[in-house]
């Protein structure tokens, strides 16, 4: 699925306070108009970039993580309308973790997080010695199967992982009605979660 595409889904399934503010762009003009709409507000920005043709997600495409107007403009003079351009609110410097929960069976998800604001969620799996794993829903435990053995894992009830937000992915992947068995997400606070 296309970047902007997948921003889209997640809108409009879980709803627009899931993803950050972010402007679709094609031209340079909406470029910079998307820039002078963060920068009038004093809010960090960054720009991902896509394959403008075509179904599938472009990969290794530039990412701008800094609010540089001279390095947007770097980008667009190489690489033109050749990509497709997403000007979004920067995430906030300082989050709870990052996390993927996937989804076990009607009752339970499990959900692997890094506790660790300076590693982004890509990379969090280059990092296994300081993942965290833990189940959500009614059992006390879950058996989680591993690659090389099967895990126990240590569940918890909804209630009692809202400090991380983890109800909220909870609830998304088991109370809507929704076929979801899996959610990347960014963790701001206990109160804004960002589904990547």
């Amino acid at each position: 699925m296309k970047k902007v595409d997948r921003l889209r889904w997640i809108e409009g399934n879980f709803g627009p306070e899931f993803v950050l503010q972010y402007f679709f762009c094609r031209t340079w003009e909406e470029i910079k108009n998307a820039i002078n709409f963060f920068e009038s507000r004093a809010q960090p920005w960054g720009m991902r970039t896509d394959t403008s043709s075509g179904n599938s997600q472009g990969y290794d495409l530039p990412f701008l993580f800094d609010s540089y107007f001279s390095k947007a403009k770097e980008i667009w003079d190489k690489h033109g309308n050749n990509l497709c351009y997403i000007v979004s609110k920067k995430q906030p410097p300082y989050i709870l973790c990052q996390a993927v929960a996937k989804k076990v069976d009607e009752e339970h998800i499990v959900v692997e997080f890094l506790v660790d604001s300076k590693t982004s969620l890509r990379h969090m799996y280059r990092f296994p010695e300081k993942l965290r794993r833990i189940g959500v829903g009614p059992c006390n435990w879950l058996v989680w199967p591993n690659v090389s053995i099967d895990q126990n894992i240590r569940c918890f009830r909804p209630r009692e992982v809202e400090i991380y937000g983890f109800n909220k992915v909870y609830d998304l992947m088991l109370n809507r009605g929704m076929k979801v068995e899996e959610i990347e997400f960014t963790v701001v606070n206990s109160h804004k979660i960002i589904i990547w």
